[in-house]
């Protein structure tokens, strides 16, 4: 929360939860829902870039302010704390976020940083920075830990692997809008009347006392005194059992994430050696009690979770800065949320980075031509989990032009993805006879969802899996029929008489004019539409030793293709 006070009128604002609107457009959904509940000392409105920025009105004129800006008063706050305090000009810091930032949430704190005066030496994840401090105070390595850090603005959980001082990130799952705020507004909503705009603030600031309150008391009275212009007292008493009950939707999202975690890792919950709580929410006892009973072991309390983040971070930057010989065998390794890919023919989403992928990734894929004499080649790049590309989230395309004009499928690809450890994916193609190259660099926080559209899309893959599933059928026997025909078009001189040769090519072109217009639910219709053309031109074919020529046999590649099990797919 950031203070600003105009002296001349004696009028104070507050500017809250930075954090959450950093990096995000003004029409996102979150963005759009807080500025509508007008509970606040200002405005959200439409900034630079369609971003989300923070509006007051002092003297009758507007000060906008974004929440970079917000965010860099308070790095520019404490760089001149910790600069009296050392005696020394603070210019570099390890910077940490949320594990669910999206880049574009990421790069929006580096601008926040730079505005303090501050170059950021690298940005860490508040759960690897917490893991960093646990295994620097208790000397452990070779163990599974879960960090689970819920504090006031968000919730992060990730499952590290610690192998000689070696933090290897193997999953994580958050929500940057769940947090201590939320459980705040639960209180606030149950106790909230409306009188004025002091009452409504009094009353919040009174909402998060008590919720502390009650992580030490099983019950708990507080009394907002004058509350109105009668000079009435307004008592706010609730117990502990009341308060979970409250806020039982949020603790049990909240144990969700961490069982989705665990799936995404692979790991089981029997395998984790260590529960380590971060943040200050993770003082509420109902919390302990949730994720006790759910791993069945003792949680690690050992570390005081309102300092534990910044206490890694100090200790990550020791590494970086002034490279001590006790810490050189620190090595911290992140992953990427989505996954990355290529559309490849008919839009078919082909992934060459997986979610969750160790940074610095690197993968590559080998495609070829989908036509006969195809002269180019686009390769558009996205990120995302669904099967079908167009449903994920594009980041970019280039071609290679000047290709052989040969077969379909007789000129090769490779394409080659590479993620750096700052977001940077650069991704190169080559035809491989010729050695033509393109490539393209992307800044993925350019491009990058917010970090709900991240969730959104890992959800809606998990619960869309069966239509994802008959898309990827379907499309995996379009492309072998075609090919099929391309084969046959491109040996069509080949047939000697000129009545065969059109007649083939009629049915050919029949077949690819109708296979274009079928929905991916109608395989069955694709498959029996082939059969009936391919049944027509077959004699034709053979008579002209059509068949045999063909690289692979069609007879073979007809009951590798045909043969599957369609039916399993409707």
């Amino acid at each position: 929360m950031f203070e600003f006070q105009d002296w001349s009128l004696n009028i104070l604002f507050f500017f809250t939860d930075a954090k959450r609107f950093i990096g995000r457009k003004f029409d996102d959904k979150f963005v759009s829902k807080y500025a509508e509940s007008n509970q606040s000392s200002f405005l959200l409105v439409r900034g630079k870039c369609d971003r989300a920025a923070y509006q007051v009105q002092i003297a009758g004129i507007n000060v906008i302010k974004s929440p970079e800006e917000v965010s860099a008063e308070v790095l520019k706050y404490l760089k001149d704390s910790a600069s009296e305090f050392l005696a020394q000009d603070i210019t570099e810091a390890v910077i940490t976020v949320p594990a669910y930032f999206s880049n574009a949430q990421r790069k929006a704190t580096k601008k926040a940083a730079e505005l303090a005066g501050l170059n950021v030496l690298k940005l860490v994840t508040e759960p690897t920075a917490a893991a960093i401090q646990y295994v620097s105070d208790k000397n452990k390595s070779n163990s599974k830990i879960l960090v689970f850090d819920f504090g006031g603005g968000t919730l992060d959980v990730s499952l590290i692997n610690v192998n000689d001082k070696t933090f290897e990130v193997k999953a994580v799952y958050g929500d940057t809008l769940l947090g201590g705020r939320n459980i705040d507004d639960v209180l606030f909503n149950h106790f909230y009347k409306p009188v004025n705009k002091r009452f409504t603030r009094r009353l919040r600031n009174m909402c998060v006392h008590l919720k502390k309150k009650l992580s030490i008391e099983k019950e708990v009275s507080l009394c907002i005194q004058h509350y109105n212009s009668l000079g009435s007292d307004y008592y706010l008493s609730l117990t502990r059992n009341k308060f979970d009950e409250l806020n039982r939707h949020i603790f049990e999202h909240a144990l969700n994430i961490v069982k989705l975690c665990l799936s995404e890792s692979g790991i089981s919950k029997s395998n984790i050696d260590e529960v380590v709580l971060v943040g200050g929410s993770t003082n509420i006892p109902k919390i302990r009690a949730l994720l006790k009973g759910f791993f069945n072991k003792p949680l690690n309390l050992d570390l005081n979770p309102d300092e534990a983040v910044a206490a890694g971070a100090s200790l990550h930057a020791e590494i970086l800065r002034d490279k001590r010989i006790d810490l050189e065998k620190y090595k911290v390794t992140e992953v990427t949320p989505l996954s990355l890919g290529m559309v490849t023919n008919m839009n078919y989403m082909k992934i060459i980075i997986p979610r969750n992928s160790s940074l610095p990734a690197r993968s590559s894929h080998k495609s070829r031509t989908s036509f006969n004499n195809q002269s180019s080649a686009v390769f558009t790049i996205y990120e995302g989990e669904r099967k079908q590309a167009s449903l994920n989230n594009e980041l970019g395309s280039f071609s290679i032009n000047g290709l052989p004009l040969r077969r379909a499928g007789d000129v090769k690809f490779e394409t080659n993805f590479y993620l750096d450890e700052d977001g940077i994916l650069n991704v190169t193609a080559y035809e491989i006879s010729t050695g033509k190259r393109n490539k393209l660099a992307i800044t993925m926080g350019e491009f990058r969802l917010s970090e709900k559209r991240i969730r959104l899309s890992i959800e809606e893959a998990q619960n869309q899996k069966h239509e994802d599933d008959v898309f990827e059928a379907f499309n995996d026997l379009k492309r072998s029929l075609k090919h099929i025909l391309h084969h046959i078009l491109y040996d069509l001189e080949r047939i000697c008489s000129d009545k065969d040769r059109d007649f083939v090519k009629k049915q050919c072109d029949r077949f690819l004019e109708f296979v274009d217009k079928l929905n991916f639910t109608e395989i069955i219709k694709l498959e029996e539409q082939f059969l009936i053309i391919y049944n027509s031109v077959v004699d034709i074919l053979k008579s002209n030793l059509m068949l045999q020529s063909a690289p692979k046999s069609f007879e073979a590649l007809l009951k590798l293709t045909l043969g599957k099990d369609i039916n399993a797919y409707v």
